[in-house]
C-alpha cells in the first residue's frame, strides 16, 4: 500500500470514527494534521471491569520513558458493543509531547474496553 492510500484510509477511518463519536459521545480523536500521521507508534487495547459506581482507568503512555518521536495523532475507540463506554480526557502531554496521560471513566455500573492508538510523524 503506497503512502497516499495509507493516508486517504486513515482520514476515512477518522471522519467514520468522528461520525461514530458523535453519536455515542465515547471515543476519542485528536488529530490536527492526518498529513502527519505517518506511524502508527502504539496499539494496545485497555480494559477494566464495573464497579459499584463509576469505573476509572487512569494511564501514561508510554509507561515509562518517552516516544521517540512527538506525538501527532491519538485515536481511543471505545470497544463496548452497545456505546456505554466512558467520558475520556487528556490529563498530560498529549500532541506534541512525547507522552500522554489518559484518564477515562465510566458511566455508573459500566465497565470499560477501549483500544488506544497514537501515530507520529516519522
Amino acid at each position: 500500500m503506497n503512502k497516499m492510500t495509507w493516508k486517504s484510509l486513515l482520514f476515512s477511518c477518522i471522519l467514520f470514527l468522528g461520525a461514530i463519536n458523535a453519536v455515542l459521545c465515547s471515543s476519542f480523536i485528536e488529530c490536527p494534521d492526518v498529513s502527519k500521521a505517518n506511524v502508527l507508534t502504539l496499539d494496545l487495547e485497555k480494559h477494566k471491569s464495573a464497579t459499584v459506581g463509576s469505573t476509572t482507568l487512569d494511564f501514561r503512555l508510554p509507561e515509562s520513558g518517552l516516544f521517540h518521536q512527538p506525538i501527532s495523532c491519538i485515536v481511543i475507540t471505545d470497544l463496548s458493543t452497545d456505546g456505554s463506554g466512558g467520558d475520556v480526557s487528556i490529563i498530560f502531554g498529549g500532541i506534541g509531547s512525547r507522552t500522554v496521560e489518559i484518564n477515562i471513566v465510566s458511566q455508573l455500573l459500566k465497565g470499560l474496553d477501549y483500544r488506544v492508538q497514537i501515530y507520529s510523524e516519522n
